[in-house]
């Protein structure tokens, strides 16, 4: 063996993850490990805090229980709270429940969404369901609701491809004109 090892920290690491609380019970034998505590974790593309945290080896599932606030990194920013989240490795995805998020003067809110991942982490496509509401409060207004939203992401997770409202669509859009507002209802 080595005769001292090397505890430094790798020069290099890929995606890294930081979580910090308090009250950690921690089963060595099967890996598994919880906290009633809150939570705050930070990842290159956002950071973020909970109460409550299970870890389940087995599976490789993270639930947070309540109290989800997340803020990403990056060209727009974003802030989304949720209820409820949870994190699988196979497959790799998000589940969030009782969603609200807002960016740039829009606010969004669904009863789940889920982010599907790369290898690399980052979100390929999320999926919105139940009560999907849209709102843009800039000058092209904008007001939509749907039972669901399938948001397509472009190859590099950075940018949006496509998004498709399904079920139940209503749309209210104004937008200012020369000479006045402009009104349009779906």
């Amino acid at each position: 063996g080595i005769a001292s090892p090397d505890q430094s920290i790798p020069q290099e690491l890929k995606n890294p993850i930081h979580l910090k609380t308090s009250g950690l019970v921690f089963n060595q034998k099967s890996g598994n490990g919880y906290t009633n505590e809150k939570i705050e974790f930070e990842i290159p593309q956002a950071s973020g805090s909970a109460v409550g945290a299970d870890y389940q080896a087995k599976t490789g599932v993270l639930t947070l229980h309540s109290q989800i606030q997340v803020t990403t990194n990056g060209d727009q920013e974003a802030h989304i709270d949720a209820a409820k989240a949870t994190i699988s490795k196979n497959p790799r995805n998000v589940v969030l429940e009782r969603v609200h998020a807002t960016s740039d003067g829009k606010t969004s809110d669904a009863d789940k969404v889920e982010l599907f991942l790369t290898k690399n982490n980052t979100v390929e496509h999320a999926l919105a369901s139940g009560n999907v509401h849209v709102e843009d409060k800039s000058k092209q207004a904008a007001d939509l609701r749907a039972n669901q939203l399938d948001l397509q992401m472009n190859d590099k997770g950075k940018g949006l491809r496509s998004a498709v409202f399904t079920g139940d669509v209503q749309m209210t859009s104004a937008s200012e004109q020369k000479g006045g507002a402009q009104q349009m209802h779906l």
